[in-house]
């Protein structure tokens, strides 16, 4: 699919969440039936995942549009398309074509509305042809009716959970039953000829063998089909790795390097559909969800196996729950997701249930996406956080752990026994390079496929003719920010004057200006800041180093004895600020803030440390400052980082605590209607601008190189997904 064709097929599905959604249904069934690209199916799906009790007046309304812009396809071909044919086409052939459609019209333009094959192609030729245009609408009526009414029939009776399976195979049932329905034609035709002259024999048999062939060959450049995979399959994706993961259990790991593995490797029982963001299945087949919002219940998949060849069960599900639950197990950034869960049952070796003690708004996400290890890799005496899984992990997903070299790469492979669409490339290596100078040398030596570039690096650094012939760059927001972190828990952060005064020191505007090259946005608080929970009535505080030395000052932060240090109670103000080593934006932060500091009486440290004793620190509390971003959900919750019971535990690093935030979390928790919870966040947002417990940064745009020679790289809303990517033959840089 080319970015266009990409870009007009998501702005469709978009229409699908709006008032609008049956009108434009309509009209783009009409409108593909003659010119329009994308087909209706698309509008169709999305609208019948989100109304399944509709499905069948969609299907309606559909088939209304479609026949009627066939009609419309008919008149252009009429009036338009003769003339344009004469002009390409010899006269006489074009006598044989007309004889052979008028013979065989409905049938041809019965099998391509039915089918994928391209419609249009046959309204407009239908014209061009003058087909009898009572037996055309009828054929058009029969196959687009039974191609739309099939989708709507499967939602009526299914339900939402449908949906997947529908994207994934109505287009190859469609296209079997479609060559059945050929091989049918030949064999009659075949057998009411067979007393008929040799002549006459010969010329039916070119004939239906032409039909056939038309068919086929329309059919071979639809989807990934075993030839087409077949083809494409091969070559690898090397990407790099900015830091080392602690470990690649999905249960304890908490940095994003382990995530960016990890989701090639394991499965969960849903997920967010990369272009409609709505939950579809994986590991459950289906689920189902009780009216008072408190029990959810999974019908796992039967065909799954974990990398080593045991059955994934219901029991994997419930064993990875209790271990979140363990307090031994260092889980404490998930547990507080499901702790309103009162119990989880496995029904049978393949149904699980959980059941609430009261209604949470992400209860479906959250059970849908549990981190699922295999129990039985696990002994009940050994230490789950220790584990080897954590350096050898077996998961259920499309790629299995192969090899991990400390400081050097971890290599995935493809799993050819994976339950579901195989991914073409065969290996995903992922290099662990810390320095971002020296991961650009090895990217523009083609080392690697895959890297997010700096701001100096996408700008000036990456615009050579040689750099743009082998890479494209893409930009894109994706729901993140970063911030700095003051511990509340020391004494020079535990008065909200000091942190406010910190933040009016703090010249953001210039840094994303001068620094980071006016690539993002100042933020103001927790939320992605395109949401609609973000507050855009809050506005960030200026650089405004008088006021903030004024708010000193009234915190008691003044140089009592004279040694150009400020201090209270006889503490010095002098404390460390913590960065992640090879971070180079980290790096010029902290000089800038040190020389800001410092002219105020203020005495900061920079401490570097590598990115695993750097997150072991910021977990164990054992920090005064440090700077950090936090990559967010589709949805927001923000009890883990802001609650006061995730002080000690959870991920509220900071030492966060405030009565009114806490019961505003948890009122927004039980929430489901999303206005009455966005006026909670936007009151929420407004307690965190007063106390700025962080000094929020910035959004910044994702800037990423590819390489050239992957095809279906797309931009979705929450990224790039490369289970999708493709290198044609004559392009592959890795062999097996």
């Amino acid at each position: 699919m080319i970015p266009f064709i990409h870009e007009i097929w998501q702005w469709v599905i978009s229409w699908s969440a709006t008032p609008y959604a049956e009108y434009v249904l309509f009209l783009v069934a009409f409108a593909e039936s003659s010119f329009f690209p994308i087909p209706p199916d698309v509008l169709l799906i999305t609208m019948g995942m989100a109304r399944p009790e509709k499905a069948l007046f969609f299907s309606c309304l559909c088939t209304v549009g479609s026949v009627l812009g066939g009609m419309a396809g008919y008149a252009i071909g009429r009036f338009g398309g003769r003339p344009l044919l004469i002009k390409l086409v010899s006269r006489p052939r074009i006598d044989k074509v007309e004889g052979a459609y008028n013979r065989y019209d409905v049938w041809a333009v019965g099998l391509a509305a039915f089918t994928p094959i391209p419609y249009k192609v046959f309204t407009i030729s239908a014209g061009a042809f003058v087909l009898n245009i009572p037996r055309f609408v009828l054929a058009s009526t029969v196959g687009r009716g039974a191609r739309f009414f099939l989708i709507g029939l499967l939602f009526y009776f299914f339900g939402a959970p449908i949906g997947k399976w529908i994207e994934e195979y109505l287009n190859a049932i469609t296209l079997v039953l479609g060559a059945l329905f050929v091989v049918f034609l030949v064999l009659v035709q075949i057998f009411s000829r067979y007393r008929r002259k040799r002549k006459e024999k010969s010329n039916l048999s070119r004939t239906c063998l032409n039909a056939a062939l038309l068919f086929v060959l329309s059919t071979t450049s639809l989807g990934a089909s075993g030839a087409l995979w077949e083809e494409r399959e091969g070559d690898w994706l090397v990407v790099h790795l900015g830091a080392e993961p602690s470990t690649l259990n999905p249960i304890t790991a908490t940095d994003v390097y382990a995530s960016r593995i990890n989701e090639y490797i394991y499965e969960s029982l849903l997920k967010r559909d990369e272009k409609t963001m709505k939950l579809v299945p994986v590991l459950a087949e289906r689920w189902e969800v009780s009216e008072d919002h408190l029990t959810y219940t999974f019908f796992l998949r039967k065909d799954v196996r974990w990398h080593d060849g045991h059955p994934f069960t219901a029991r994997d599900v419930l064993f990875s729950y209790e271990r979140i639950m363990d307090p031994t197990v260092d889980a404490a950034h998930l547990r507080n997701y499901y702790q309103d869960i009162a119990r989880v049952d496995a029904i049978d070796d393949y149904t699980v249930r959980f059941q609430y003690k009261k209604p949470y708004f992400r209860a479906l996400e959250f059970c849908g996406g549990i981190p699922i290890v295999p129990a039985h890799v696990f002994r009940e005496a050994g230490d789950f956080n220790s584990h080897p899984i954590g350096r050898r992990p077996i998961g259920t997903g499309p790629y299995r752990f192969e090899k991990w070299e400390t400081g050097k790469e971890i290599v995935l492979t493809r799993n050819e026994e994976y339950w579901g669409t195989r991914p073409y490339l065969r290996k995903i290596v992922f290099k662990v390079i810390t320095d971002s100078t020296v991961a650009l040398q090895v990217l523009k030596q083609q080392g690697l496929d895959l890297m997010g570039l700096q701001p100096i690096q996408w700008l000036f650094q990456t615009r050579g003719k040689r750099f743009n012939r082998n890479y494209r760059k893409l930009s894109y927001y994706l729901p993140q920010y970063s911030y700095i972190g003051w511990n509340l828990r020391k004494p020079w952060f535990e008065d909200k004057r000091v942190r406010q005064a910190m933040t009016m020191l703090i010249d953001r505007k210039t840094i994303l200006e001068k620094l980071l090259f006016g690539l993002g946005t100042i933020v103001t608080g927790p939320f992605y800041v395109n949401s609609p929970d973000y507050n855009k009535d809050i506005h960030p505080y200026p650089y405004d180093p008088q006021k903030a030395v004024k708010l000193l000052e009234e915190a008691g932060w003044t140089d009592h004895d004279g040694d150009g240090i400020r201090d209270k109670n006889g503490i010095p103000f002098s404390f460390e600020f913590l960065i992640s080593a090879g971070s180079r934006f980290a790096e010029q932060l902290a000089t800038i803030m040190q020389e800001s500091l410092k002219e105020v009486g203020i005495e900061m440290h920079i401490r570097r440390l590598e990115w695993a004793v750097f997150i072991q620190k910021i977990q164990s509390r054992d920090f005064d400052a440090c700077t950090l971003g936090w990559s967010l959900g589709w949805e927001s919750d923000p009890y883990q980082v802001w609650h006061s019971s995730q002080a000690e535990q959870g991920s509220n690093f900071v030492g966060f605590r405030n009565d009114e935030a806490d019961l505003i979390i948890e009122k927004a928790r039980r929430e489901f209607d999303p206005e009455r919870r966005r006026r909670l966040y936007h009151r929420f947002h407004e307690i965190l601008h007063e106390e700025q417990p962080y000094t929020f940064l910035f959004t910044m745009k994702a800037l990423v190189a590819v390489h050239k020679r992957f095809q279906d790289v797309y931009v979705y809303p929450m990224g790039l997904n490369p289970l999708e990517w493709w290198v044609p033959e004559g392009q592959r840089m890795y062999s097996p």
